[in-house]
């Protein structure tokens, strides 16, 4: 349980942002901190990232507790014989951000990265042999662990240790994001958290896989990639993405298969 985090000392020496509305936001986190207000409380988290928004290409950038998240309003972008569409997709985000960075609750050592990465290494084998079930529990644990390092009453509770993870995360999308819309005619349809929408001339497929790789050398995570059909977007939280295999993503309003845990209604009461 920490008296106070300074944003600065969760930001990893490799990032480095060109663009000045971005530049300006790095800064706003270097000058915050995060105190208690009582010696039973815990660190304030509200209201730190509060205005922490920028506008590139016309298009909103809100950082915040989470990630990064933008996405052009009401749109609709589709795959053509000249264009192609991908959403490239960071796996396991944010366990592989504490793993690759070293990031871990300051009381449990290191050897949390290595057990986190063990994890890490046992759901992806269960991914690639198909146990669903295996894949969607260590899935949970990987991802509750991160979740927990919030938590005063979880053995994993270190708030520096989380915010390192989430604001490495969204400087790193950021600065991928600095270099893809330098490829000519990109439009960037969203940016959620751990990955993005691509759309861009199918001539500079190449030119746009480099960049991706770049940015997997400096942060050592993972891009997945995926073909993309038709994207329909209300926003970055609302939208229908089919793939060029003609799987359907629904998300948000247009969602209407729920899982128990994701259920908006009140069928269980």
């Amino acid at each position: 349980i920490r008296n106070e985090v300074l944003l600065s000392d969760c930001i990893p020496a490799y990032i480095n942002l060109e663009l000045p509305e971005f530049q300006a936001i790095r800064q706003k986190m270097e000058g915050a901190k995060l105190s208690r207000a009582q010696t039973d409380d815990l660190l304030k988290t509200k209201g730190v990232f509060k205005g922490m928004t920028a506008t590139v290409d016309n298009v909103e950038y809100t950082f915040g507790m989470g990630g990064i998240h933008s996405g052009i309003p009401n749109c609709i972008y589709k795959a053509s014989d000249n264009f192609v569409m991908s959403a490239r997709d960071v796996t396991s985000l944010y366990p592989s951000l504490a793993i690759k960075n070293q990031y871990y609750p300051e009381h449990l050592g290191e050897t949390f990265c290595n057990v986190y990465e063990q994890l890490f290494f046992r759901r992806r084998d269960a991914k690639r042999a198909g146990d669903k079930v295996v894949d969607a529990t260590l899935k949970l644990a990987l991802n509750g662990t991160f979740g927990n390092m919030g938590s005063q009453f979880s053995p994993f509770c270190d708030h520096k240790c989380l915010l390192s993870i989430t604001i490495t995360g969204q400087l790193s999308m950021a600065m991928l994001v600095e270099q893809l819309r330098k490829v000519p005619q990109m439009t960037i349809v969203q940016t959620n958290t751990d990955g993005l929408i691509l759309h861009h001339p199918a001539e500079y497929l190449e030119h746009v896989d480099k960049v991706c790789q770049w940015w997997m050398d400096i942060t050592q995570l993972n891009l997945e990639c995926e073909d993309i059909a038709e994207v329909y977007q209300r926003d970055v939280n609302n939208y229908i993405q089919v793939g060029t295999d003609g799987k359907i993503k629904r998300k948000g309003a247009y969602e209407y298969k729920y899982q128990w845990h994701q259920d908006p209604s009140a069928m269980i009461i």
